[in-house]
């Protein structure tokens, strides 16, 4: 009897538990986390199906495509996702035609930016690879896969930032993984049959359905609204103009970080693929990017809730007590450090594994893989940070902390990456421990000032 009865305490305790966690497994974080490791397996799954059927030369050929048109797209691509989201989130629960309206918005700017980016891609890649390099990629196919990798960059994360202003999480997410699964499914043959050229195919294929289902998701939940708003015209709905001109007037205010993201980007090109290509060829190129594959896995958790951080920051920030900004801000930090320190912890345990997976043994991987883990930690810390300035307005300053990180980085990447492939990863933490100094440095002084603000308009 009393061994039943202790089974059946267990059992209860045990359900008791599940029931408690089970929102939690099922709730818009982890939603947000399932997707982006989805994403990113199949990232890494292509990676290493390049790495092992063609070498890492062929990676570095399909990093140096992917990194040259992400970096023409990165000084506004933050930019932009953060406004959707603060646009559709202050517009959520008026008229459903704004979603609509913003997002062929956005769609035009996307599209802009690929018809104005396409000559600074085609200079950019001309001075990474050489002709026989080109020749291999395709002619056809080069521009093709720029243009998926802008849209990829551009077109899903901007129709997602719609649904995350309207609170619509993990539905999104669920999209998301879908997509991705069905992208995994696709690598092996896409690699197998097709090598380089078929794995940048899937990139095309795999971005543009993307944007496609999310727009179309887009539109069928808003469509019925939007006629029965559109049929009465002039009843307060935001024409298509004023729509634009907000999305303008919010690009124009972000202009300080538009320009660190810029510095940011070619800083980035420079020391991941020119310097790099120089001094180890794409060889180097190919073994680094299979290093910054996982440096961005350790930083999933962290940019996969990146719109629940801003959106929290910014609903404290608006509420103007101090208290509990400063208490989202320390949550905030905990989550993002803890999380990525266990991500961390977990790549450099596997750091010799990884390397005899993708037969690269006797090359700096695991190195490189140590010094990301580090790095990792100290961006996420940077994750709120930005976060942070950029609803306080103070866009400006950050740009001028970015301008301080991304000097420290190049000058050291270029002065030491011809000794050791791994002191790029090194440079690359150097500038994220700078500018996390400098952005958490200034928060006691800005919260002091906030609070003496809000004392003065009290009395």
């Amino acid at each position: 009897m009393r061994d039943d009865g202790g089974r059946t305490t267990m059992r209860a305790a045990a359900l008791a538990l599940w029931r408690a966690q089970r929102h939690r497994l099922g709730g818009a974080h982890a939603w947000l986390i399932y997707a982006a490791l989805m994403a990113r397996f199949t990232g890494f799954v292509i990676g290493l199906l390049l790495a092992r059927s063609a070498g890492a030369s062929a990676v570095g050929l399909y990093s140096t495509v992917v990194n040259t048109a992400s970096s023409i797209g990165a000084p506004v691509g933050q930019t932009l996702v953060n406004n959707a989201t603060l646009m559709a989130s202050e517009r959520t629960g008026t008229a459903a035609p704004d979603l609509r309206g913003l997002w062929r918005v956005q769609a035009g700017l996307t599209l802009a930016i690929i018809a104005a980016g396409a000559p600074l891609f085609a200079v950019l890649i001309a001075g990474a690879l050489d002709h026989g390099s080109l020749a291999l990629i395709g002619r056809t196919l080069l521009p093709l896969a720029a243009a998926a990798v802008i849209v990829n960059q551009f077109g899903a994360p901007l129709v997602a930032a719609l649904f995350h202003g309207e609170g619509r999480f993990r539905h999104v997410a669920r999209l998301t993984a879908a997509v991705s699964a069905a992208t995994l499914l696709a690598a092996y043959p896409a690699v197998h049959f097709g090598g380089l050229r078929g794995a940048l195919w899937l990139l095309v294929a795999s971005a543009l359905s993307m944007w496609t289902l999310l727009s179309i998701d887009l539109g069928a939940r808003h469509a019925a609204a939007a006629r029965a708003v559109d049929a009465a015209a002039g009843a307060g709905a935001p024409s298509a103009r004023d729509l634009v001109r907000d999305a303008m007037r919010r690009l124009a205010q972000a202009s300080p970080a538009i320009g660190g993201a810029a510095v940011s980007a070619m800083v980035g090109w420079l020391c991941t693929i020119y310097l790099i290509n120089a001094a180890w060829g794409t060889r180097g190129v190919g073994v680094l990017a299979i290093g910054l594959q996982w440096f961005t896995l350790m930083l999933i958790p962290v940019t996969s809730w990146g719109g629940l951080t801003l959106k929290r920051v910014g609903d404290a920030h608006r509420d103007g007590a101090v208290q509990p900004l400063r208490v989202a801000v320390r949550r905030l930090l905990w989550r993002n450090v803890s999380a990525t320190a266990v991500m961390a912890a977990a790549v450099v345990l596997a750091a010799q594994w990884l390397a005899r997976l993708y037969a690269l043994e006797q090359t700096e991987l695991p190195l490189l893989l140590w010094f990301y883990a580090g790095t990792a930690v100290v961006t996420s810390v940077n994750n709120v940070l930005e976060r942070f300035w950029w609803v306080a307005g103070r866009q400006g300053t950050w740009f001028v902390w970015s301008l301080a990180a991304q000097a420290c980085q190049l000058g050291f990447t270029a002065a030491m990456v011809h000794r050791h492939l791994a002191y790029a990863a090194l440079g690359t933490g150097l500038g994220a421990l700078c500018l996390a100094l400098l952005g958490a440095g200034a928060l006691p002084r800005y919260m002091l000032r906030l609070d003496g603000e809000v004392k003065c308009a009290t009395i």
